[in-house]
């Protein structure tokens, strides 16, 4: 998630740099570009166009390639990170559980909160 963070920024970075030197118009024409190419990553890219139409095209690539990674590490048992979801599952629920108890304002000692 860090990573597609960052990269986004990078996108958003250059885009930035760009539109700083554009005018109105050619800012529009990039702005058109980027969010073709994030919507049709499959498109090649004229050579002609502004990088940062491959730079988007790029991100969304490899956006997709790590959702399909997470996708399957959360739906298959032998891959490891089914383990992961079954823990988030669990922190979740305790969670709810801390949530509920402070509204109702019920504190628990450590040794029963530990048993849980």
């Amino acid at each position: 998630v860090l990573r597609a963070g960052c990269d986004l920024m990078v996108l958003f970075a250059i885009f930035d740099e760009y539109t700083d030197i554009s005018t109105p118009r050619e800012a529009q024409q990039l702005a058109t570009i980027i969010v073709d190419a994030m919507r049709n990553p499959e498109k090649a890219r004229p050579a002609d166009e502004c990088v940062a139409g491959e730079v988007a095209r790029q991100y969304v690539l490899s956006l997709i390639r790590w959702l399909r990674k997470l996708i399957f590490a959360v739906s298959h048992p032998d891959s490891g990170g089914y383990h992961h979801n079954v823990h988030l599952k669990v922190y979740a629920s305790v969670l709810l559980m801390h949530s509920t108890n402070t509204r109702l304002q019920l504190f628990r000692k450590l040794k029963i909160a530990l048993n849980v």
